[in-house]
């Protein structure tokens, strides 16, 4: 279970009806409002699994291909079980934003480039880092095995 406040999603409003789906999946209780904008005053716990598919469906929905999508929604949610919300799923409004301005390409093409037996640079192609550090230290595995070093 993954206890943290909902206040997560309605702080960009161009994603605040994901509150509304958020709240119909785990139920919310919500606060005053600021802004004309609701700001939930308690703390919900969500089933990590739960939260997981939410994220996932999100990124999916913005063009993330699905094995993409679950990388970033592994890394987000580990961010908030080990206490750093600030890198968890708070991230996400932020993501869709870059997502829909192109600052965060959904399906970049990324390339990785062997320099040497052990060394090699990944291009990213402007993708989000959860998902190109993945495949670069799939890469770098890849050529840590080769040199006997792995």
């Amino acid at each position: 279970m993954l206890r943290m406040s909902c206040c997560f999603y309605l702080h960009r409003y161009q994603i605040t009806s994901l509150v509304s789906l958020l709240t119909s999946m785990v139920g919310c209780t919500w606060g005053e409002k600021m802004n004309n904008e609701t700001i939930p005053t308690e703390t919900i716990t969500v089933p990590g699994a739960t939260l997981k598919a939410f994220v996932v469906d999100i990124l999916t929905v913005h063009g993330v291909p699905h094995d993409g999508a679950v990388i970033v929604a592994d890394c987000l949610l580990m961010a908030n079980l080990s206490g750093v919300d600030s890198h968890g799923v708070v991230r996400l409004a932020h993501y869709i934003t870059r997502l829909n301005n192109g600052t965060i390409k959904a399906n970049p093409a990324m390339h990785f480039e062997q320099r040497a037996p052990s060394l090699g640079i990944m291009d990213g192609g402007d993708g989000f880092g959860h998902i190109v550090t993945y495949h670069a230290c799939t890469e770098a595995m890849k050529l840590a095995a080769e040199s006997g070093s792995g």
